[in-house]
């Protein structure tokens, strides 16, 4: 694996698991409403919407340059808060509209999405397997009664999944051929 490889790993990394997302929109959200962007304006930003950044620091600036050896920033000073769109959808495999359905999602919904991502079935799949592979792998806990309450219908609302179920000796079951948008709903 070459450096560009791993500084997408890292960038995913970064985006994913740091908290580097939540900057990135922090950025976006201030070109929106036409405020100036730069280190201490982002980590004043952030702070005041429950994100906290320590203003004056060099966090956010070293976040913003590991960032931008993926390509999602500028690696000169010029513009360097601008966020290069294409390569945000290629870090993430994911667009934006896809990112906020996310975000409403509980931590419990996501690792049932990773999961049902990660094993890519080739038809339907008993959703205990997903639910055994998002515990597992993500260290969530989800009720092994309340598994369509807690994860399945919130999911099949948002236009993840589909599901059916065998009543009370199959349990619930997940298509994978029909369920639309989750299969570009890929993580690595």
């Amino acid at each position: 694996m070459g450096p560009p490889e791993l500084f997408d790993r890292f960038a995913r990394h970064i985006l994913l698991e740091c908290g580097g997302l939540r900057v990135v929109e922090g950025i976006e959200q201030m070109r929106a409403d036409g405020l100036k962007v730069t280190g201490d304006s982002l980590a004043e930003f952030l702070s005041s919407q429950g994100f906290r950044v320590t203003v004056h620091n060099t966090a956010v600036n070293t976040l913003r340059m590991w960032l931008a050896e993926a390509g999602l920033f500028p690696t000169g000073r010029a513009r360097a808060w601008d966020v290069n769109p294409g390569a945000k959808r290629r870090l993430l495999r994911l667009d934006d509209e896809q990112i906020a359905m996310l975000a409403g999602l509980t931590p419990a919904q996501v690792a049932f999405v990773e999961g049902l991502c990660a094993l890519d079935p080739k038809g339907w799949v008993p959703a205990n397997e997903v639910r055994d592979w998002a515990e597992a792998c993500r260290g969530v806990t989800i009720g092994r009664g309340s598994l369509p309450k807690e994860v399945l219908i919130a999911l099949r609302d948002a236009g993840l999944i589909e599901y059916r179920t065998k009543g009370t000796g199959g349990g619930p079951a997940i298509p994978t051929r029909k369920a639309r948008p989750w299969r570009r709903l890929r993580y690595s």
